[in-house]
């Protein structure tokens, strides 16, 4: 359900009025965190990530609108703590971020654009051979973009990203009725906070 409310809400965008469009592949880099439980912790290694942006512009000292997807592939390496009777467990897990929100700034001058961003969406973690676990999560960013023409730019950022609850870890373990298939509680919660620092290509539509 909530990926549907998410999908009806982008599509949203078609119909809001911009004084402009921009386009804005990018790619960086992404530090993954990691995951505290009761038995143990997994590190997600930290890696390239690579994304697109779509941005309104809507003029007047009013904010745009964003919406952003990136990518991540990652490595969780699952440590546990003594006592458990646990074996460490590494596998690759893929981290998407698909969000929407508002960016707002002021112009240095006509080619340089600091900005702040924030927006919420969703967050999916896709372990090999499991199920994605999705989670809602929030993003703060900030930046600048600089223009070469009117019609290209670059946009720099970093972000401060935050799944607002990683629970169980079902998508790594295979949580079902029966617990956990490599023993970590049902009942653990773990914040994940995650950053990247970015750089795209800022293509002007209109």
């Amino acid at each position: 359900m909530k990926k549907y409310a998410l999908f009806i809400l982008m599509l949203s965008l078609t119909t809001y009025k911009a004084v402009s469009q921009e386009i804005v592949p990018f790619a960086g880099y992404m530090l993954a965190g990691k995951a505290e439980f009761y038995e143990g912790k997994i590190d997600f290694d930290d890696g390239a990530t690579y994304g697109l942006s779509l941005i309104y512009n809507k003029g007047n000292g009013l904010p745009g609108i964003e919406l952003t997807y990136s990518h991540t592939k990652s490595t969780g390496h699952f440590r546990p703590y003594p006592g458990f009777g646990l074996s460490e467990d590494v596998r690759d897990v893929n981290i998407n971020y698909l969000h929407i929100g508002v960016i707002k700034g002021a112009p240095v001058n006509e080619n340089i654009y600091p900005f702040l961003s924030l927006s919420v969406g969703g967050t999916w973690f896709a372990p090999e051979d499991r199920s994605a676990v999705w989670r809602f999560s929030t993003a703060l960013g900030g930046g600048a973009k600089i223009y070469f023409t009117e019609k290209l730019g670059l946009m720099l950022r970093g972000r401060l990203l935050v799944p607002m609850q990683f629970a169980g870890l079902g998508g790594w373990c295979g949580i079902g009725t029966g617990g956990s298939g490599c023993g970590l509680s049902v009942n653990s919660y773990s914040t994940i906070i995650q950053g990247d620092f970015t750089a795209g290509l800022i293509i002007k539509l209109r």
